[in-house]
This record gives structure tokens, sequence and C-alpha cells, in this order.
């Protein structure tokens, strides 16, 4: 069948496709009609912009332009193949799926990648479409352990730093405190229940986080969610002696001026990494949890309004806007702080 599809067709270059399908969905598939997908803009705008580390590495086939974007979204089961009983026709379901108007996709994952899940009552299709992308936020409030009661810095307020702040406000963190210095940022991530936002490059901020913490500019936890190697320096700076600095945005490049003994080492902070696949795929036995089990929980969160849905996603578009889409992602983030494709608008 013929679909559409975007992708990125070169650096700072993307279309909406015509792609094709399968004609016959097998024996343990579902068919789905796409009806939001979300934008990693992370990992996407790493490969609009051409910074992708996997780009054009031939240990990565399927990482080269044109390269079919996406990896979260939610639809409608259109059709079941013969031996599919888990799920039915009408249900709206969360994929780790690309950019596309439909997606021929396993019932029961054969990979880690491959999940399904579905999306609770009353969660709006754009929302539960970035189920994929917040899970990686949603790591940090995992990793660490115990939540309930700590105080928490979620460091860089885009995409992941909203699932992170969400996160943690719903596992009982206190308090949540988003920095970042884009306003737009700050109020996305307050609408989202964070206890308090300050922008970390203001002059006063020392004396702001102090009286949100009770005397001391330092928090239990920090979760950096920059995606920038020296955010991983600042978030061990601003991490509480025997705290935990967790790494959840995907830090690419070198970071410079590291001294680990008075950053790290002395004051016996914990720094750790919580990459949002394989934390779940290669870690879940030992840490308790496994990617069915995390999507479940986000999923049941955002259904009873634990997690919060306001400004998840902040913008949705057409999927023809896809050029228009990545480029205010990378030069807009003033304006914009997260967008979804509305695939009812092909």
């Amino acid at each position: 069948m013929k679909i559409a599809e975007v992708r990125i067709t070169e650096p700072h270059r993307a279309e909406l496709m015509d792609g094709t399908l399968d004609e016959k969905v097998g024996p343990g598939d579902l068919l789905i009609r796409t009806e939001h997908s979300g934008v990693s803009s992370g990992t996407e705008l790493a490969v609009y912009t051409g910074l992708h580390q996997w780009i054009a590495d031939p240990n990565y086939p399927d990482w080269a332009f044109p390269f079919p974007a996406g990896y979260s979204a939610c639809g409608v089961i259109e059709e079941t193949g013969d031996d599919v009983t888990s799920f039915a026709v009408g249900q709206r379901v969360v994929i780790p799926g690309k950019h596309r108007s439909h997606a021929i996709h396993p019932a029961v994952a054969v990979e880690p990648t491959d999940g399904c899940w579905l999306v609770p009552a009353g969660v709006p299709s754009e929302v539960a479409a970035f189920g994929c992308i917040i899970r990686y936020g949603w790591g940090a409030a995992a990793r660490v352990g115990t939540t309930m009661g700590r105080s928490v810095f979620v460091q860089g307020l885009g995409i992941v730093g909203q699932g992170a702040i969400r996160a943690f406000a719903a596992a009982g963190a206190y308090p949540v405190i988003g920095l970042d210095p884009m306003p737009n940022r700050r109020d996305t991530a307050m609408s989202g229940g964070a206890t308090a936002c300050l922008d970390p490059t203001d002059a006063g901020f020392a004396d702001s986080a102090s009286e949100l913490l009770g005397g001391e500019p330092l928090a239990d936890i920090v979760a950096d969610a920059s995606g920038v190697p020296a955010g991983v320096v600042q978030a061990m700076s601003l991490t509480q002696e025997g705290g935990q600095c967790v790494i959840v945005g995907s830090p690419r490049g070198l970071a410079d001026a590291v001294n680990f003994y008075p950053d790290l080492h002395k004051r016996c902070i914990e720094v750790l990494g919580a990459h949002g696949d394989y934390l779940w795929w290669n870690l879940g036995s030992r840490l308790g949890w496994d990617v069915d089990k995390a999507m479940d929980w986000i999923l049941c969160q955002f259904g009873t309004g634990r997690m919060v849905a306001d400004g998840v996603p902040t913008a949705t578009f057409a999927p023809s806007e896809a050029q228009s889409v990545y480029d205010r992602l990378l030069n807009d983030k003033a304006g914009i702080v997260s967008a979804a494709y509305d695939w009812s608008r092909v």
C-alpha cells in the first residue's frame, strides 16, 4: 500500500515523501494508521544537522541519508494478523514508529525495539505519541532509586528534560526545579509539575536556589538533559555531597577542564548514565524494570494525571511542514519546545 513518510534526505533538508508498505499484513502483525508522531529534538536534530555519530558509519547501514526519521508514534489498529490475540481493531497503541502515515508492526516484540503498548482512555494521541521519547527523561527518576522527598535539579528543559520533570514530580521528589535559560522552556516545565524553575545564567541563581533548597544551592539529584558535554560538568557541580548526578541527555562530544578530584571524587558524588534504550533493554533485570513496564507506567501516569500532559507537545504540524519543523527546533528554541506531526493533515 502507498503511504506518506518524512525523511531527512541530506543535512538540513527534510521532505514528506511517498513510500510503500507490504500489501499483506503478516499473521503476527498489526496494520496501524498513525494519528500523531513525536519529534525527537535530540536524535533527529543530530541527524538533520549531519552530526549524529552513526550517520555515514558503515557499521550502521540503517543510519544513512535519506534517513527515515522518528521513533515514537501513536495510532489506531486498522487490521490484525490471523495469529494476533492481544490486540483488536480500533485500539490505540504507541509504537517506536517512524514519521509515516501507516505502519505494519509486530503485535509481540521480536526485538526490544518492536514494542507495542495500549494507550489508556483519556490520553490524547499527541501526548501518547511522545511515549518513547518521554521514556528517555523518565529514566532519570527510575535510575536513581529512591525519589520521594529528595530535591532535584533538571538541567536542560527540551523534550527529554520535560519528561524528567514530569517523572520526578509523579514519583514524589520535592522540590523539582527546572534549569534552563529559555523562558518558554521554564514555563512549559512549570505547567508540567515543576516546583520552580530558574535561569542558571542569572546572577542571582545561587541565592534563588539556596532559598528553594533550604540554605544551600545544591540538590540531592541532578538530571542533566542538556545533551551538551559541558552540561555534565555543570551538573556535577550542582550535586550535593554524596548525591547523584544522572545523565539522560546524549552528550555527543568531549568536555574540557574536568577536574575529577574536587568535582566528583572529594565530594563522593555518584555519576550515572541513563540512556533511554540501553537502560531497559540491557539492564532491566538488574534494575527491576523492562521496557514494557516502563512504557505502561508512563502511559498509565498520563492517564491518571499524575504525570502532567500539559505542554507535551507545545505545537503540532502537518507532516508536509517537516523542513520548517526541524529548522524551528534548531533555530527558534525560544519559540518552540517540542513538536508533533498530525497525520490527519496529510
